[in-house]
């Protein structure tokens, strides 16, 4: 049975997408605005209406159907209506959450919304913003004395660095959930870097705040062949991207164009850079199947643009990254046989 609550929020959110189909800074605003006058429910405007129409600017970006620069507009728009929603927040009676995304991670936006759902509920809420470092947050801890720590990660580049926010956050004896698309859809990659708990969505974050203990032990350190992988991988990576962009067929001989933004060579480019990350991520988590994940969404991405052959395409890469990496034993096994998907 459609309820009218139901109605109202579909109403908004086909507004809503109207408005960022359009890049209307006005009417998204507006949007909001009249949403929460009509006596929606804040929490509900995240999810069913500004989280969704982030996830079809994303997906017409990976069609090919967007630029990036359409996407990081629409981005702004959406960022704006949640500040809208401030004079709908109850005044604070909770904890404090400290938000963070981890270093390598730029998107911002999703820690604004679960800001905003946190501060529905209640929450006092400091947002440290995109890109932090494990020591920047271990001095705001340490300023600051929250109750809890929450680590957005959407890129699984930042899984390295989200290990590091919860070696920081559990030293200090607080407890840390981590959430966001490179965490996967379960718990299993949260564990493995020793986060106190994973939220799937904005929405379940209160209640899994609600099951965390007051205190918590500073987590196990990593196994010592792990770390020395990871530094060396840090270490090589710009050179890395060099080395494998100059024999990958679709970089080999492209010089960048700032006046052409866009183009498939730009988007390879990149590919290299998170295909990399993601074989560094797989050996922290000794999970290789983040290096699947970033296979299926270039595959994705190439395909709709046009690459002849795709699947070959990144059958070469993998190649080009096996041999790059023959010296680190870890890698090359999540890396798995030369020819695997």
């Amino acid at each position: 049975m459609v309820t009218p609550t139901a109605d109202r929020l579909a109403v908004a959110r086909q507004h809503f997408a109207d408005a960022i189909d359009n890049l209307d800074a006005q009417a998204a605003t507006e949007t909001i605005g009249q949403a929460l006058r009509d006596g929606l429910d804040p929490v509900d405007l995240i999810e069913d209406v500004i989280a969704p129409s982030q996830r079809l600017v994303g997906e017409r970006w990976e069609r090919g159907d967007w630029t990036v620069a359409q996407q990081h507009a629409a981005t702004g728009l959406a960022t704006a209506a949640v500040c809208a929603l401030d004079a709908a927040m109850p005044a604070a009676d909770r904890g404090l959450v400290v938000l963070a995304c981890a270093e390598r991670e730029w998107h911002a936006l999703p820690l604004q919304l679960i800001g905003a759902t946190l501060r529905a509920g209640g929450w006092q809420v400091d947002l440290l913003g995109s890109a932090v470092t494990a020591g920047r947050l271990s001095c705001t801890l340490h300023e600051l004395g929250p109750d809890v720590v929450a680590v957005s990660s959407s890129v699984l580049g930042s899984l390295p660095n989200a290990r590091r926010c919860v070696e920081a956050s559990t030293t200090a004896g607080i407890p840390i959930v981590v959430g966001g698309p490179a965490f996967g859809t379960s718990a299993h990659r949260a564990r493995a870097i020793g986060a106190t708990a994973w939220a799937p969505t904005a929405r379940a974050l209160p209640d899994v705040l609600a099951t965390l203990p007051a205190v918590v032990r500073p987590v196990p350190a990593l196994p010592r062949a792990v770390v020395t992988e990871q530094a060396g991988l840090d270490a090589q990576h710009a050179a890395l991207v060099t080395r494998l962009a100059a024999r990958w067929r679709l970089t080999a001989g492209v010089r960048p164009d700032a006046t052409q933004p866009d183009t498939v060579a730009d988007l390879a480019v990149d590919v290299v850079r998170q295909y990399l990350h993601a074989v560094h991520a797989a050996v922290l988590l000794g999970d290789p199947s983040v290096i699947s994940d970033i296979h299926r969404w270039a595959l994705s991405v190439f395909g709709a643009r046009g690459v002849a052959d795709a699947p070959a395409t990144m059958a070469e890469l993998r190649a080009l990254v096996a041999e790059a990496l023959a010296e680190y034993p870890l890698a090359s096994k999540a890396l798995g046989p030369v020819g695997q998907p």
